[in-house]
């Protein structure tokens, strides 16, 4: 296990977490419309697939996956990744939710 700036890292976002699935369901229920434009704009056709470096709570990777994309969603914090997996479950989406660093 890494003893060094990446624990520093995984404590600093896991402190966050809370903060940030509450942060991740309020933005879900009205998404910013330039991500949104933005997504539109990739030219990525549903079932495609998506890799979400640096998930969090998993906004991207559940706007993805609300659209027909094959989405993983990878972060270092396992209380992110935790959150993440709820709010998909909840939306009734398959992610696939990974604790890991790029």
């Amino acid at each position: 296990m890494d003893t060094g700036t990446g624990d520093k890292v995984r404590e600093y976002w896991t402190d966050r977490s809370v903060g940030f699935d509450v942060a991740t369901r309020k933005s879900l229920e009205s998404p910013d419309p330039r991500i949104e434009d933005a997504m539109d704009r990739l030219g990525a056709r549903s079932g495609g697939r998506v890799i979400d470096m640096g998930t969090g709570c998993g906004y991207l990777a559940v706007l993805f996956a609300e659209r027909g994309f094959r989405v993983t969603g990878v972060d270092l914090s396992e209380s992110m990744i935790g959150y993440a997996r709820r709010i998909a479950d909840e939306r009734n989406l398959s992610v696939d939710f990974i604790v890991g660093d790029s």
